[in-house]
């Protein structure tokens, strides 16, 4: 499960980067999906570091996620703002519940940001 969201909190990260890209200049969007990335950003480093700790080996997909997030962001971003924020809460919501290998990990971790 730590891989799973491990590759989850970077997909959402570039995701959010994508869309930043394209829409700084709607601040009030901006600034939303930029706290969001913020959060993500967070939630990465702690299962980074986690993945780091346990000797687990994250996806060998990772490359492809790294692209496709991105795209997704991007052309989500591109579709306007609208199609932007109707992408945020598929980017957490599938979240699967905590399991015992996430025994200990602050439940800010592993809760949407959309739900905090």
């Amino acid at each position: 499960m730590i891989r799973v969201n491990h590759a989850g909190e970077f997909g959402a990260v570039r995701i959010y980067q994508g869309q930043l890209a394209f829409l700084r200049n709607k601040k009030e969007t901006a600034d939303k999906i930029a706290h969001m990335l913020a959060q993500e950003e967070i939630h990465f480093k702690t299962f980074d570091d986690m993945i780091k700790d346990r000797h687990v080996r994250p996806t060998v997909l990772s490359p492809l996620w790294n692209v496709a997030g991105y795209a997704l962001g991007a052309g989500t971003a591109l579709l306007g703002e609208k199609a932007a924020m109707a992408i945020l809460p598929g980017t957490t919501a599938t979240r699967p519940p905590p399991t015992p290998d996430l025994a200990g990990t602050p439940a800010l971790y592993i809760q949407s940001p959309v739900e905090s």
